[in-house]
């Protein structure tokens, strides 16, 4: 299993509170306070060896590699030169230090706490037909995506449309690799209908899946912090 973490995007460094990944979080940084909670994380399931930072050239860089030498020493890292078209597209940069198609990927925002006992392998294989999970909470604020369900079943997801009381947590699964490829290709060919402010999100990626007949499960967390809140700017 793998684990790409997008960390190219706008809200990385601001002068009003410098790298937001290394902000302190219950006295550790942030990132490291959210991906150390993570079950897959706690268990050995999944470690720093597994794990791809999807990063851009700019300020904080060179502050964060130093952190990620010493937290992350095993990781890869993608830096990219500039802003891309949203996180799916930040995602599939840092697929492409993959090695394999055909293992479980997860893609993490590590944008929000929450306590989950999930394991993605485990629930993987208990259901062979299963081609995405997406860990969803309670909310009704626009400012999350958001997931339709019958019963665990994902009927479809929308970004920054409240269509349920489910919002995503902000960490996506897929059975493996190849199945994230064929989402985000999904996703891009569906174009507009699908993005929010002309930028393509992870949440309608499932939409692809969806609409190919193939199998997406909400998984409901709890104990949930939205920890970046407080980053939230107006655009």
């Amino acid at each position: 299993m793998k684990c790409i973490v997008p960390l190219a995007g706008p809200d990385f460094f601001r002068p009003e509170y410098g790298i937001k990944p290394l902000v302190p979080m219950d006295g550790v940084p942030l990132i490291e306070r959210v991906l150390t909670s993570r079950p897959w994380m706690r268990t050995g399931e999944l470690t720093d060896a597994d794990c791809v930072f999807v990063l851009r050239d700019g300020e904080g860089l060179a502050e964060f590699s130093r952190f990620l030498d010493g937290a992350y020493p095993r990781a890869k890292r993608v830096v990219l030169s500039h802003l891309t078209g949203g996180a799916l597209l930040s995602a599939l940069a840092g697929a492409s230090e993959l090695p394999s198609t055909d293992e479980p990927l997860i893609v993490d925002l590590v944008d929000i706490l929450f306590a989950s006992d999930l394991s993605p392998h485990a629930t993987f294989d208990a259901e062979p037909q299963l081609a995405g999970l997406i860990p969803y909470f309670e909310a009704s604020d626009d400012c999350y995506s958001y997931l339709d369900l019958d019963g665990t079943r994902v009927l479809r997801t929308a970004e920054k449309i409240v269509i349920s009381t489910h919002a995503s947590a902000g960490v996506y699964l897929y059975r493996t690799v190849s199945d994230f490829l064929t989402a985000a290709a999904g996703a891009l060919a569906a174009g507009s209908p699908w993005t929010h402010r002309g930028l393509h999100f992870m949440c309608p990626s499932y939409n692809a899946l969806i609409a190919r007949g193939r199998l997406v499960r909400g998984v409901p967390v709890t104990d949930v912090i939205p920890v970046s809140a407080k980053f939230h700017t107006s655009p």
